[in-house]
């Protein structure tokens, strides 16, 4: 088989064997964040308005996706639709570039064909096909003749129809025309690839830049697309998405509905969880961004950035730094997913940077939030933090239990969590993947159910000693307390691999395939030749063979 060459490259793209082509290509709705980010681009919409629609589930992947849409979907996306197009009725003149009224029917018909085409284009991230603009011509023509309506009133039905559009709702990487086979796989367009980078590293639309880049034949080669993923890197743009990556990826979300003994724990409050997300937030995108952006730094830096509440709660003194930190919000960047409407969400503006106890804290795995949204309301719970530094960290496999595994007991005043949980996986239905995932929750028992550090449990010498048994195999690796067991984690090929299949499921919404890995395996080298540096890593990723190519969907007419 000839090697598949990029058109735009001075180099081949790696032989393609049969079983190692690009993936399938999943039909992806625009989730929520995505919506409110495109509607504020395309139309200057900051009111979120996509945050009424219901929550989305987890996918097979592990982030949050659209799900399936049902007829009670279609119509709150019709709602939202009809609102987001009246909120930008006083901007039609605007956007339709031809004054509030035509002086002429040529003149109409001419402006209304016109933003179209000028619109549609931004709004389906790709140019429409001469049917396309008719049909769309057409619509607006049927609400003049057929409704009664004006200029301005037809101008905004047809808006919500274009808006209303698989096109335009969808991540939707099947253009107007049949695709273009290259032996087995489809390339993407230029087009289809901004769409896809601009979703990936900014969760919008492309901006004018990228559309020009387009445009010019300079979205093409790999070197091409290198640069605008390092310019989109750098624009503030992609804060939110890095927040929001590792919000998904640790499931931080849990934060919003985490409910805690008040009794035990007099002092959570929604501001606290806030906090909490907020700290996450502004440290990954700090050290990504702004940092070094490495592995190491992200699993042991004890460099954070908190507010007085915060501070309170990990005991050290309010942090003085001169000038606050720009917050990255727990509602924009973590997504941390809908507040009931009868809880108010508090600003955290007053996030300083400050450096705790490197003996207490050494990066993500010890900040507040990991720790309380992986405990119980009464307990630290080692199983809950265990299973998602084992599933979620290390992409160890976890299969069901053969057995229903009892519940454990209550915790006697003078029992540890440790020993509790230690009696409690003596139970024949919970061998196996206990033996892996409660020894790395027991890292973690330096820490109560809301991230406090102790050094007594049960009114017993906290033990947080235990053993990393890599998933792949090779030698256990001992560790004394969360400190170690972070720095074990940063020296695991496992972590290594698995952030960056971690990344690749996030950019692409599914699991990764045997087909992916040629892909796989590029981004893996890039990653560990660049010292671990995880901005490296999805620059690798933006330009690997997966993300510039897919597979051809079954039953799909090719050229």
């Amino acid at each position: 088989m000839a090697p598949v060459k990029d058109p735009g490259s001075s180099t081949s793209v790696a032989e393609v064997a049969p079983d190692d082509r690009p993936g399938p290509m999943p039909l992806r709705r625009l989730g929520a964040d995505e919506l409110n980010n495109t509607l504020r681009d395309l139309l200057g919409d900051s009111s979120k308005p996509a945050s009424v629609l219901p929550g989305q589930g987890r996918g097979l992947h592990g982030f949050p996706e659209a799900g399936v849409v049902s007829v009670v979907d279609v119509e709150h996306i019709l709602e939202l639709v009809e609102s987001v197009a009246a909120a930008a009725a006083p901007r039609l003149p605007s956007l339709l570039a031809c004054g509030p009224m035509p002086a002429t029917q040529v003149v109409e018909d001419a402006c209304i064909r016109s933003f179209v085409v000028r619109f549609g284009r931004r709004a389906f991230r790709r140019p429409l096909g001469a049917d396309e603009i008719a049909r769309y011509v057409q619509r607006y023509r049927a609400a003049r003749a057929n409704l009664g309506y004006g200029f301005l009133d037809g101008a905004r039905v047809l808006l919500q129809v274009l808006l209303f559009s698989p096109n335009f709702l969808y991540h939707w990487e099947l253009g107007p025309q049949a695709a273009a086979a290259q032996g087995t796989v489809v390339r993407l367009t230029p087009h289809e690839l901004a769409a896809r980078l601009s979703y990936f590293l900014w969760a919008s639309m492309p901006d004018e830049a990228l559309f020009a880049a387009v445009d010019a034949g300079r979205l093409k080669t790999q070197a091409d697309i290198e640069y605008q993923a390092r310019r989109m890197l750098a624009d503030g743009k992609a804060r939110p998405t890095i927040a929001r990556f590792h919000s998904e990826w640790l499931m931080l979300d849990r934060l919003v509905d985490a409910r805690k003994d008040k009794a035990l724990y007099p002092m959570w409050n929604d501001r606290l969880a806030d906090a909490m997300a907020a700290e996450t937030a502004e440290f990954v995108t700090r050290t990504i961004i702004d940092g070094d952006g490495r592995l190491e730094t992200l699993l042991t830096s004890s460099t954070s950035y908190i507010n007085p509440t915060l501070a309170r709660l990990y005991g050290v003194d309010a942090p003085a730094a001169p000038v606050p930190v720009a917050v990255a919000r727990p509602r924009d960047g973590a997504q941390l997913g809908p507040r009931p409407a009868h809880q108010s969400v508090a600003p955290v503006s007053d996030l300083m940077v400050t450096h705790l106890d490197p003996t207490e804290r050494a990066g993500l795995f010890t900040q507040a939030s990991f720790l309380a949204a992986h405990a119980t309301a009464t307990s630290s719970h080692p199983v809950k933090r265990g299973h998602e530094i084992f599933l979620n960290v290390l992409c160890g496999e976890v299969r069901p239990p053969k057995f229903s595994i009892p519940p454990v007991g209550a915790q006697p005043a003078n029992v540890s969590t440790r020993e509790l949980f230690a009696q409690h996986a003596k139970n024949e239905c919970t061998g196996g993947c206990h033996d892996l995932m409660d020894p790395l929750g027991f890292a973690f028992e330096h820490y109560d159910a809301v991230g406090r550090f102790r050094t007594v449990d049960g009114g017993k010498p906290v033990d947080a000693s235990g053993t990393l048994s890599p998933p792949s195999g090779g030698p256990d690796v001992p560790f004394d307390n969360a400190i170690g067991l972070a720095r074990a984690l940063v020296g695991s090929e496992d972590v290594q691999r698995c952030m960056v299949k971690q990344w690749f499921r996030f950019a692409f919404g599914r699991r990764e395939v045997s087909a992916d890995e040629p892909s796989l395996m590029k981004v893996n080298v890039a990653f560990r030749r660049s010292g671990l540096n995880v901005r490296e890593l999805l620059v690798s990723l933006s330009t690997s063979l997966a993300f510039r190519y897919r597979a051809s969907g079954a039953g799909e007419v090719l050229r």
